[in-house]
């Protein structure tokens, strides 16, 4: 593969992660600071009903259902979160696919026609596993902890004695943890399409292999720098084995491997 090649394949993927990457946690962002900034506010309310009740105490939190009306706050934001990033996540991965599977084909100087097998195929491949489980059943999971770090970090500070602003502070940490877990999940994700769109672009166009390319720094994985600049059929390709992502946040790409029996 001449180095001009090489090239624009990974300034092409790496342009539509970074431009789809941006754009998703954006969007995010915004709903988390949104569900944030609910929860403070009722978190507040709790505290102002305590010290009107007399003090900041468990008894106090849990009187008069005080504490129920707070956990039930926490779990509609936290549903509203999920769906809200299950479906930004969806609709972004499948554009994501059809960029880069398009782009691919036009590097290779072939139009793409996109028909319903295309769409068929970009479902397939957004909606899979990746290691055991589907990008929504991480949304959830990360959910789930999510809610329950939220109720226990207001209870502790409660039960602590500790302010309100104390009680905002911690709501918003944990805020920050959550969104970082969602980044994960957004960035591994774009980067597992990206590279199936392209796989599938390659073989649609003749190529059996690939080459895989780790991106070489101090942050690089053992694994990916032991794999980088191996070959492999794409009929052997197996995500987490010799194909990336081999792990969360994994920035390894793939480029094709030119068989010129097949391009005589």
């Amino acid at each position: 593969m001449t180095n001009s090649s090489k090239y624009w394949q990974t300034r092409l993927s790496d342009n539509i992660y970074k431009e789809n990457v941006k754009l998703m946690e954006k969007r995010l962002l915004k709903v988390y600071k949104s569900a944030s900034k609910s929860i403070e506010i009722q978190t507040i309310d709790l505290y102002s009903k305590m010290l009107t009740a007399g003090e900041i105490s468990a008894n106090m939190m849990y009187s008069e259902n005080r504490y129920k009306v707070l956990q039930d706050k926490i779990n509609q934001e936290i549903i509203k979160i999920g769906k809200a990033e299950e479906k930004e996540v969806a609709k972004t991965l499948l554009n994501t696919f059809k960029q880069v599977f398009t782009e691919t084909n036009k590097g290779l100087g072939v139009a793409t026609e996109w028909t319903i097998l295309n769409d068929n195929m970009a479902k397939e491949i957004v909606f899979a596993n990746f290691k055991g489980a589907k990008f929504s059943d991480r949304i959830w999971s990360n959910k789930d902890a999510l809610r329950s770090k939220l109720e226990k970090a207001v209870i502790e500070t409660v039960v602590g004695g500790r302010s309100k602003d104390v009680a905002v502070k911690n709501i918003k940490e944990r805020f920050g943890v959550g969104f970082s877990d969602a980044d994960r999940i957004v960035r591994t994700e774009t980067q597992r399409v990206l590279n199936e769109g392209q796989k599938e672009s390659y073989m649609t166009n003749g190529y059996t292999q690939y080459q895989y390319s780790a991106e070489l720094d101090e942050r690089t994985s053992e694994i990916c720098e032991e794999l980088d600049g191996k070959i492999f059929s794409f009929a052997e390709a197996s995500v987490g084995v010799n194909f990336p992502p081999m792990h969360p946040n994994c920035r390894s790409t793939i480029l094709p491997v030119l068989d010129e029996e097949l391009f005589k």
